[in-house]
């Protein structure tokens, strides 16, 4: 079995790569069909499967929204958060700004914080 990517050009040429060939990475299903064996996947390039750490593509130029000289921000009042939900909150935002992905800012816009819990409970 080949791990392979397509690499499309600025001119629309295609050409297919092949990355890595896994020997014995799979294994037969009783229905007929194939699946790998997740742990051997992982271990192959266990590097691809780590949580980033910072933003995966470099700024270019800072964000900026141009307004219309008679914008007003919108009074929104902030949910109100179970203690362990608040908890959770700042936990993520710290995280977040530690890794660069956010940033302070000073705008008088806001957006409201939705949680929502996973299928598997977390």
């Amino acid at each position: 079995m080949q791990i392979c990517s397509l690499e499309v050009s600025t001119q629309g040429e295609c050409q297919l790569s092949s990355l890595a060939g896994i020997q014995g990475a799979y294994s037969e299903v009783s229905h007929g069909m194939t699946s790998f064996d997740i742990e051997q996947l992982f271990s192959i390039d266990s590097e691809l499967f780590e949580e980033p750490k910072t933003l995966l593509l470099e700024r270019m130029h800072n964000h900026n929204i141009p307004l219309k000289n008679d914008a007003q921000p919108v009074n929104v009042r902030p949910y109100r958060y179970r203690f362990l939900q608040k908890n959770e909150i700042e936990r993520q935002v710290k995280e977040l700004f530690a890794a660069g992905i956010i940033q302070p800012s000073v705008s008088l816009f806001s957006s409201l914080i939705v949680l929502v819990k996973k299928k598997d409970g977390t």
